[in-house]
């Protein structure tokens, strides 16, 4: 071997070694980070991925659940198993587009409360609701097509663009709060002289790079064991949402949002827009031969979620809306209502109470309908 050669096999070797204690620094930095991060937060930090990927729905580019995907949640208060079906919705089951014979058919909307964050499969409001109808003699199929961090304007491209499709007798919607910053941010609507009015057919936030990490098994191991992976991804994702979110409402003030006599402020806006978005869900429903219930999913204080403003006749936006403040209020202190330690979601017992009383609400339009004639 002449000097050159030598040199050069020298040099690669110095490399490889460099890279390798690299390397192995890299792993013993993260390792003691992950140390340092579960024993200060183990208790305040959930083990939460979001298998979200974009979809397309006629002419929508939008986000939804990762099809055919199985994965699992884990929080100081328990574990939870996940199952998406290839259509994207959390089931076991594929849904046709017909619909079984003698079966009432419910789609539900919604995010994480819905799809159901820190609740099991058989937890979830949708599969409580689908027992409950069965019991009380009501024979149904409950599609859960919640997803986490939804808006409504997404739930109504859903609704409009695909879930239509699969001729549903009832539609349900989960209403959280947080969906009027939500509304903003996808901007898929907005209103223009009190009208609501497309905006724009895309919204796939970060989704090209989620999906990319998402190609690789390390990634998807880390997103469902490391605590310093979560707590890193959990400031990146909060930070880039109050980033998206005060881009949104600097382009609503400079467009004359915030002033009062140009119009209503920001928040009245996020509200206006909110309920004209529920409007317009309720709109697809009627078209469709479809029932809509409007789901007010209580906040952490016990307070109404949906956006009411002035005297908002309940009739306008929906068929039946389901209250769930008074619901819950009346076991607030007896049971825990939302679970302890991760994203503070419902607890089994409030998703069972939130089943229930949409059952109840469905039974009362279409139980009877539904009830064979045994008086000849």
């Amino acid at each position: 071997m002449g000097t050159s050669e030598k040199s050069f096999a020298g040099r690669l070797k110095r490399f490889g070694q460099s890279l390798l204690t690299l390397l192995i620094t890299l792993v013993v930095i993260y390792l003691i980070g992950e140390a340092l991060v579960f024993v200060m937060y183990r208790d305040k930090i959930a083990l939460f991925p979001r298998y979200v990927t974009d979809v397309h729905y006629g002419e929508f580019h939008i986000r939804g659940n990762v099809p055919d995907s199985h994965y699992w949640h884990k929080s100081a208060d328990g574990r939870w198993e996940f199952f998406i079906n290839g259509q994207g919705f959390r089931d076991t089951r594929e849904f046709s587009y017909e619909k079984p014979e003698g079966e009432l058919r419910v789609l539900v909307l919604g995010d994480s409360f819905t799809i159901g964050y820190e609740a099991a499969q058989d937890e979830t409001y949708s599969a409580v609701l689908e027992r409950y109808l069965d019991g009380q003699g009501l024979p149904a199929e409950v599609i859960n097509a919640g997803m986490s961090g939804s808006s409504t304007a997404e739930a109504l491209v859903l609704l409009e663009q695909e879930g239509v499709k699969y001729a549903p007798d009832v539609v349900v919607l989960g209403y959280y709060g947080n969906d009027l910053d939500d509304n903003l941010k996808a901007d898929l609507y907005r209103l223009e002289g009190g009208e609501l009015v497309l905006n724009r057919t895309e919204y796939i936030p970060a989704i090209r790079v989620r999906n990319l990490l998402n190609s690789f098994g390390l990634y998807r191991f880390l997103s469902e064991r490391s605590y310093l992976h979560n707590y890193l991804n959990n400031v990146a994702t909060i930070y880039f949402k109050q980033q998206l979110l005060r881009k949104k409402m600097a382009a609503l003030e400079a467009s004359g949002g915030g002033e009062a006599e140009a119009g209503p402020s920001v928040e009245e806006y996020k509200i206006d827009l909110g309920r004209a978005l529920v409007e317009r869900v309720y709109e697809v429903c009627r078209e469709n031969g479809a029932d809509f219930v409007l789901l007010d999913i209580a906040s952490r204080h016990l307070e109404r979620a949906f956006p009411w403003r002035g005297d908002v006749d309940i009739g306008l936006v929906t068929d039946v809306y389901v209250d769930t403040v008074p619901i819950l209020s009346a076991y607030d202190g007896l049971i825990a209502l939302r679970v302890v330690h991760g994203d503070g979601h419902w607890t089994p017992f409030s998703h069972l109470m939130a089943g229930v009383a949409v059952g109840d609400a469905i039974l009362e339009m279409h139980g009877a309908a539904l009830t064979p004639d045994v008086s000849e």
